[in-house]
C-alpha cells in the first residue's frame, strides 16, 4: 500500500469520527468553544496530517486516532507556547483592554435568592467580624476571599511579599471561622 493510499484512508477515518471530535473539542474548550473551538479542531487535524505517514498510520492502526486528536486539542489549548496559542489565543488575550468597563469574566457562581429575606446568622457574624478588621486585613478579604484574585496578582498589585500575604490570608480566614464557629 502506498503512502498516499494510507494517508487517504486516515483522512476518511477522520471524516467518519469528525462529529465525535467536535463534541470532544466542545468539552475540551468549555466556555471558549465559541471563540476558538472550530479553529482549534482544524489546526489539530492539520498538524496531525503534517506528520510522517508512518506515524499517522500507526496511530490509525492502533485505534487511537480520536484519542490522539483530542489529546492534541487539550495540549494546544493549555500551552502558552503552542502554535494555536500564538496564532489565535495570544491576540484575544492581549486585546482585552480595548473594551473598557466590559466584564469578560463569566459569573460561575449561582446565587439562590429564594430565601433572601430570611436572616442568615453566619453571614451576619462574618460581616461583623470583617467590619472590625484593620484596613490591610479588609483589603485581603476583599481582594482574595471575596473577589477571588490570586495571591501573586494581589502581591504584585500592592507590592506585598507573596508568602506574607498568603499567611495573612490564612490567618484571617481562621480568625473569621473561629469567631463564627458557634453558628455552624
Amino acid at each position: 500500500m502506498t503512502d498516499s493510499q494510507r494517508r487517504e484512508i486516515v483522512q476518511k477515518e477522520i471524516g467518519n469520527i469528525y462529529d465525535q471530535l467536535v463534541i470532544n473539542c466542545r468539552k475540551t474548550t468549555g466556555a471558549g468553544y465559541d471563540k476558538w473551538g472550530d479553529d482549534l479542531l482544524a489546526m489539530c487535524i492539520e498538524m496531525f496530517l503534517e506528520k510522517e505517514v508512518d506515524y499517522i498510520w500507526k496511530v490509525y492502526k492502533d485505534g487511537k486516532l480520536e484519542n490522539f486528536l483530542t489529546f492534541m486539542m487539550g495540549f494546544q489549548l493549555k500551552s502558552s507556547s503552542s502554535r494555536f496559542y500564538h496564532r489565535h489565543r495570544k491576540f484575544t488575550d492581549n486585546s482585552r483592554e480595548i473594551l473598557e468597563n466590559y466584564s469578560l469574566i463569566q459569573e460561575r457562581v449561582a446565587h439562590n435568592k429564594a430565601f433572601k429575606d430570611e436572616p442568615n446568622l453566619i453571614v451576619d457574624c462574618m460581616e461583623k467580624v470583617i467590619a472590625k478588621l484593620n484596613p490591610y486585613e479588609k483589603m485581603i478579604v476583599q481582594e482574595i476571599i471575596i473577589d477571588g484574585n490570586r495571591y501573586n496578582k494581589t502581591s504584585e498589585k500592592y507590592n506585598i511579599n507573596y508568602y506574607s500575604l498568603k499567611n495573612d490570608c490564612i490567618r484571617i480566614k481562621n480568625k473569621i471561622k473561629e469567631s463564627c464557629k458557634h453558628f455552624r
